[in-house]
């Protein structure tokens, strides 16, 4: 059965699966890639589905991936793929040269009005983690949160903020 055929079926057995048969044959990834930056049909969305899956257990067979995902985020049009894709880069560890074009998307992401909370969810948990590996970044993050802390409609994502206020506010006393 091939990838798509699996991709079909939309279930965590069929996620299972597919995790297995990509630590079998890695060279289904580039193919699980390929069906997931298409952004066409439930297939990409379930092989996107499968790679932050897949991030969680077998991080190291995505890092050579983790570029091409920066990339490519600023292309997307379909938010599940780019919540889900930032979600993926959380799990793993970009590599230093990355982390600054991460860090403006993910900026941008707060930014839109227009953006469902799951994508920014994930947008401010990958700045908070980009702060703590790189410290001097936070003055930035917290001038631009303290800019757009009126515009964020989750409550969930505003609490997260004051939190990281605090935290912020207790490393530079």
């Amino acid at each position: 059965m091939n990838l798509k055929e699996q991709l079909s079926v939309s279930s965590k057995k069929m996620i299972d699966e597919l995790i297995q048969s990509i630590k079998e044959d890695n060279s289904l990834l580039k193919e699980l890639f390929d069906i997931a930056y298409s952004e066409k049909g439930k297939e990409s969305w379930r092989a996107v589905w499968a790679i932050s899956h897949l991030a969680s257990s077998q991080s190291n067979l995505l890092m050579p991936y983790c570029k091409e995902i920066i990339h490519k985020l600023p292309e997307f049009k379909n938010e599940r793929h780019i919540g889900s894709f930032i979600h993926t880069l959380i799990k793993l560890n970009p590599d230093i040269e990355e982390i600054g074009l991460l860090f403006d998307i993910c900026m941008e992401q707060l930014k839109k009005d227009k953006l469902s909370s799951y994508v920014k969810h994930y947008a401010f948990l990958m700045l908070e983690k980009i702060c703590i590996r790189e410290p001097e970044l936070f003055p930035e993050l917290i001038l631009f949160l303290k800019e757009i802390e009126n515009t964020i409609e989750s409550e969930h994502i505003s609490h997260n903020i004051k939190k990281l206020y605090l935290k912020h506010k207790k490393t530079h006393l």
